[in-house]
């Protein structure tokens, strides 16, 4: 099963909200993170303060770094962006790990809302990623990756609570931008979107 599999079925049940998209990823990223629980991946009980909740959350950067390079190595547009999609998943996965409170998951919708809503997005229907776009996309990040200064190696903690959301937000809303622009448009992006958010609920409902 692939993205082009749900195509159909996604553009019947559109258009879709930005919180229609968050709706989704949450489900899809909660019902992994129960099984990565049980093989030694992403705990979500585990308060993003603790050693192992900032491991968690350099965890999903990781992987999204990685998605975006699979994405630079994609050779046919639509596989680009598919990889796009993965990598924007697992970034905005860190929003919903333990100790982010939810107040910071609605700001960042509010905020995206307002972006998207009046169109500040320049779309450039890219059909490839140049190494200026990998190094745009990682530093997104990079004032929240600041405030994670525990670490698993360390005896002691650096800072006993995490004081970041505030970056997070900032970091995920010039992700969201950096992803969405390298679409055609708000409706290929948001179909992209939830076809592939379709193919991962396939894969939990059939243990893929």
């Amino acid at each position: 099963m692939n993205i082009h599999d749900f195509g159909d079925q996604v553009a019947e049940n559109g258009p879709y909200t930005i919180r229609d998209l968050f709706a989704a990823r949450k489900t899809s990223f909660l019902g992994f993170c129960e099984v990565e629980k049980d093989q030694g991946g992403i705990d979500l009980s585990v308060n993003i303060s603790m050693p192992d909740g900032q491991r968690n959350a350099r965890d999903l950067y990781a992987r999204t770094v990685e998605e975006l390079l699979e994405a630079f190595d994609s050779h046919e547009p639509a596989h680009m962006r598919e990889e796009l999609i993965d990598s924007l998943n697992f970034a905005t996965g860190i929003i919903y790990l333990g100790g982010i409170s939810e107040s910071t998951e609605a700001h960042l919708i509010s905020e995206l809302e307002s972006i998207f809503s009046v169109d500040q997005v320049i779309y450039k229907g890219s059909s490839y990623l140049t190494k200026s776009d990998i190094g745009q996309g990682a530093n997104s990040f990079s004032s929240f990756l600041e405030k994670l200064r525990n670490r698993t190696w360390q005896h002691s903690v650096q800072h006993p609570y995490f004081m970041g959301e505030k970056e997070l937000v900032k970091s995920l809303v010039k992700f969201w931008l950096f992803i969405a622009m390298h679409f055609q448009n708000y409706e290929e992006f948001s179909h992209y979107f939830m076809a592939k958010d379709a193919v991962l609920k396939f894969r939990l409902e059939t243990k893929y």
